[in-house]
């Protein structure tokens, strides 16, 4: 079976039009998801990252690739575009739960990261709101195990 049918089968990259409950897959994929498959999954669900997620600098880099990600969901937070924001993180859950080593801490190091939620009450909230549990967990972690 191909790749991306077996991505498909799992419940990644399934479009916008996907609902949350396609997001309960199996907890893993047979194969880890190459910078390019990346590209591609936030392109399917994002239309308007594609040119510059397909860019040359950043098509074979999947830290460029979250980075970029990143600023989209920081921008949907500046302007409060809830469902896109909720959306976001529903994406970068599902890659979570479905990514290998390389691609989860990525999303930690990277993403959650890059998203410049500064561990504020409001933010907290915030996150706690519209984050899936896992993606919450995984943005918890680095604040809980900081040496002060």
């Amino acid at each position: 079976m191909h790749k991306k049918a077996k991505r498909a089968q799992a419940g990644i990259g399934l479009g916008k039009s996907s609902s949350a409950a396609s997001y309960l897959a199996p907890p893993f994929l047979p194969t880890p998801m190459t910078a390019h498959e990346t590209a591609d999954l936030l392109t399917l669900e994002f239309p308007e990252l594609g040119a510059e997620l397909h860019a040359p600098t950043m098509l074979h880099s999947v830290y460029r690739q979250l980075d970029c990600f990143a600023a989209f969901t920081r921008r949907a937070l500046c302007a409060d575009h809830l469902a896109v924001l909720r959306h976001c993180f529903a994406v970068a859950d599902s890659l979570l739960r479905h990514a290998d080593q390389y691609l989860t801490r990525a999303i930690e190091n990277v993403y959650l990261h890059g998203l410049h939620l500064d561990g504020s009450t409001a933010h907290l909230h915030l996150a706690h709101q519209l984050m899936p549990q896992g993606l919450y967990r995984a943005y918890c972690h680095p604040h809980t195990t900081m040496l002060p």
